[in-house]
């Protein structure tokens, strides 16, 4: 059983996940979908990586030098 910190949290945390991990949206995106902080969603994608040794790669934006 998952321990929500806050009601936010409780309330968004599942749908934040889902975004990132199924439909392999960034914390931006997620951000302007979901109204919580990017700063906040960046923390519980890092939490749920750490607890599920979840293996991400980061890519470049398109549009930036090598």
């Amino acid at each position: 059983m998952k321990y929500y910190r806050s009601e936010k949290q409780r309330l968004y945390y599942e749908k934040v996940i889902a975004l990132f991990r199924d439909q392999h949206m960034g914390k931006t995106r997620i951000a302007k979908i979901i109204l919580v902080s990017d700063w906040t969603i960046s923390n519980w994608i890092r939490t749920f990586v750490a607890e599920k040794q979840f293996n991400i790669s980061i890519r470049k934006k398109a549009g930036t030098k090598q």
